[in-house]
């Protein structure tokens, strides 16, 4: 309810005094107090004429700035209007004794002192002129709901502990970079394994500048451990997959798209490449009257039977190329053969052996009949290594001379032709 009393700031009753002239009856403006007369409600207006109060019939009191008589006054009489303010209690917090504001609260010249909110403080932004925060006691959470951004113009984000540096992520020529700021101490990675909390997965030392996976003392630049099985590492381009690994049968190399092994050296130090490019093949039957004649006869017209062919690199039955390994591959090949001959007279008395590639041929000369011990079967053994391109072909020859007539025969048990990709 309205209270009329004393206000926190000023008075609540104003007297105006004005010197009436003859027959006026309107009063307002400032009175002799200097005061300039105004009211809110009539209900709280006394008016005085001669120190005589009068009755509301008395006067009107309607327009909040003026007073009326009913009756003009005479000269010299005074006329005095009280005015009462109506106001209520002041809604404050004690200075003293503190309290609660339910409402939101404006600081204009902002906030000094130590600000203790224990409930929790909600603003939209915070601005720190200072340079430090400061946490007597316990833990600090930053909890939002959306990301946290630490934006630093000076481009370091600096970890201490007990005011000494441990780490730093920070910004050097364009690179962002990791530092472990105590001398020799390593950088760790860790995971929670199976709900096993700090289980070490890689470790940095950083003293030897080695790189650790699955074990924290690597002695090698890069050492990867497995103390319960294998170990392997994994290599994926674009169009194939490899498996490096190391299990209880020694290194091999792994084709994961095609389900292979490609290279393995095995406990005791012995190295096999299970798909390298390699051949021995022997003809299906003798090769009769091929030569004798002077001509050159070349060991591919005949089907072959393969005892292998790793790689399918050598044709023993397709056309007219059986009988000719073709290079999967640029490199070095070892090719050899044996050829066992009949046929031979005393007139044989040239022939050359040869081993014919696409990029040279390897000849070799000797003479049937004495080669052969005076008309008994002849025996060649020969071998060389290659330097082929990819699909450079390879295939044996013999030529001799003397006989007039093609009358010399190959031995299909004793003719083998084989080889192999050395690198």
């Amino acid at each position: 309810m309205p209270y009329i009393g004393v206000s926190p700031f000023n008075g609540v009753r104003k007297k105006h005094t004005y010197t009436a002239t003859a027959s006026q009856t309107s009063f307002s403006g400032a009175g002799t107090e200097g005061a300039t007369l105004t009211y809110k409600d009539s209900t709280f207006v006394d008016v005085f004429q001669n120190g005589v109060k009068l009755g509301e019939a008395d006067y009107t009191s309607t327009s909040g700035t003026a007073i009326v008589l009913a009756q003009g006054a005479s000269v010299n009489d005074l006329v005095e209007v009280v005015v009462y303010d109506v106001f209520s209690v002041a809604d404050t917090v004690s200075k003293a004794d503190g309290g609660t504001f339910d409402g939101a609260v404006t600081f204009g010249g902002g906030v000094s002192g130590v600000l203790d909110a224990d409930g929790g403080i909600t603003v939209d932004n915070i601005t720190i002129d200072g340079t430090e925060i400061d946490l007597s006691s316990g833990d600090l959470t930053v909890d939002v709901a959306g990301d946290i951004i630490l934006d630093a113009d000076g481009g370091d984000l600096i970890f201490k502990d007990g005011g000494t540096e441990i780490a730093r992520f920070y910004h050097a020529s364009e690179n962002f970079q990791i530092r472990s700021a105590v001398s020799d101490k390593d950088i760790i990675f860790q995971g929670n394994d199976g709900g096993s909390a700090g289980t070490e997965i890689m470790r940095i030392d950083v003293s030897e500048r080695r790189l650790g996976l699955g074990t924290d003392s690597p002695t090698e630049k890069l050492s990867i451990v497995n103390g319960s099985g294998d170990v392997a590492i994994r290599i994926q381009g674009n169009t194939r997959s490899f498996k490096i690994e190391q299990n209880n049968y020694g290194l091999r190399i792994n084709d994961l798209d095609a389900d292979s092994e490609r290279f393995r050296i095995d406990a005791a130090g012995l190295v096999t490449t299970p798909l390298q490019s390699s051949f021995s093949a022997a003809p299906s039957a003798d090769i009769n009257n091929i030569t004798g004649d002077a001509t050159t006869a070349s060991l591919t017209n005949v089907a072959y039977t393969e005892a292998f062919d790793v790689n399918a690199d050598f044709n023993h039955d397709d056309g007219t190329n059986r009988g000719k390994f073709t290079a999967p591959v640029t490199g070095k090949y070892y090719l050899g053969y044996t050829l066992c001959y009949s046929g031979i007279t005393s007139a044989s008395t040239s022939g050359v052996h040869a081993l014919v590639t696409s990029n040279r041929t390897y000849n070799n000369n000797f003479n049937p009949f004495n080669h052969a011990n005076v008309g008994v079967n002849g025996n060649i053994v020969f071998s060389a290594i290659c330097d082929m391109d990819a699909n450079d072909t390879a295939h044996v020859t013999l030529y001799v001379n003397g006989n007039g007539a093609k009358v010399v025969d190959i031995l299909a048990s004793q003719h083998k032709f084989f080889g192999m990709l050395i690198g």
